[in-house]
């Protein structure tokens, strides 16, 4: 039984919870190919996009008043943290300890993605809300209700810092998005070394403190080989995207940006500005 459970987590998407799994995305990143990850993410956020704007289409004229200003960003946010709950699903070797936050190799570019592509100045903290609620009423980790804290921590610091990182069309390269992780990284483990302090004897917190630091850290790192391709791949989407828009609306006597499941909402901060 535990076999076969197992060998379905492997194969998962970490983009959409389906598909290839852990390791194979990790390969695919080096290789700088995050095309069909961009594209899951771009569906994942615009089919909550659609379910969003049904729900507020079907509710009274009087509670839609302003509700198309923040559609986009509540769209962003659900697909977001829907595919962070799937990147936590995945089992890389089933019923065997694995060094603590390897997933956020995976995890941080999402926060990152989450900060830039929402208009509102709080996006990556609401994603890693969401994504830490659902797990906790799912039953993930082992502090309970106190465990959505190392999801919302990242979340702010993607949110005070990445608008300025990418300020006036900027592309930071791989190394300040290496070090940023690891910033990132360093603010998750410190919101569950605070709990583990809370909860456990201080003895054994502190024991485990400094070996924590360093193995987040080093995947705080190396998340940033993920975050550059990343960022820049979407940039090419957004532009493709655009460009085909154009085209259609062009042969359709309209110039209008044609509807691909997204909107100008989720256009990036610094795009915006």
């Amino acid at each position: 039984g535990g076999g076969g459970g197992g060998g379905r987590g492997r194969h998962r998407d970490p983009a959409s919870g389906t598909g290839e799994g852990f390791v194979a995305a990790l390969r695919r990143l080096a290789r700088g190919d995050v095309g069909a990850i961009v594209q899951r993410l771009d569906r994942q956020i615009g089919r909550a996009h659609r379910a969003v704007h049904d729900a507020r289409a079907a509710s009274p004229p009087g509670g839609r008043d302003g509700a198309r200003d923040d559609e986009g960003d509540v769209a962003v946010v659900a697909g977001l943290a829907l595919s962070m709950l799937g990147i936590k699903a995945l089992k890389v070797l089933p019923n065997l300890p694995f060094a603590p936050g390897h997933k956020l190799v995976l995890l941080n570019p999402l926060y990152v993605i989450a900060a830039w592509r929402t208009k509102g100045p709080t996006g990556a903290t609401w994603t890693g809300a969401t994504m830490g609620t659902v797990a906790f009423l799912l039953g993930d980790g082992k502090y309970g209700v106190f465990e959505v804290g190392k999801h919302i921590a990242p979340g702010i610091v993607c949110d005070v810092a990445v608008p300025w990182l990418l300020r006036s069309g900027r592309r930071p390269g791989a190394l300040v998005w290496c070090l940023f992780g690891v910033v990132i990284a360093i603010a998750r483990y410190a919101a569950i070394a605070a709990v583990a302090l809370v909860v456990q004897p201080p003895a054994t917190a502190w024991a485990l403190l400094l070996p924590g630091v360093v193995v987040h850290g080093t995947f705080g790192l190396l998340s940033g080989l993920a975050t550059a391709p990343l960022v820049r791949a979407i940039d090419a989407f957004d532009t493709e995207t655009d460009d085909a828009g154009n085209d259609a609306g062009n042969d359709a006597g309209n110039t209008g940006r044609r509807d691909h499941g997204r909107t100008d909402t989720t256009a990036p901060k610094d795009e915006r500005r």
